[in-house]
């Protein structure tokens, strides 16, 4: 479920209700966090950048 909460875009989780910011990953509700890439669209795909952390490479998916 996405919306926004006080102008923040947000994703909630249908389970526990926490809302995490689309930005930053971050949880409104608690210290949590998800990870959260670059996304673009082009024509009619949806592509985001999946980096690997422990070699700094980055692939598209």
């Amino acid at each position: 479920m996405v919306g926004d909460v006080d102008g923040e875009p947000v994703v909630a989780s249908p389970l526990y209700k926490q809302h995490f910011s689309l930005r930053t990953g971050e949880c409104l509700e608690e210290e949590a966090r998800v990870p959260v890439f670059p996304v673009r669209t082009e024509g009619n795909q949806v592509q985001l950048s999946l980096r690997d952390s422990a070699s700094g490479s980055a692939s598209a998916a």
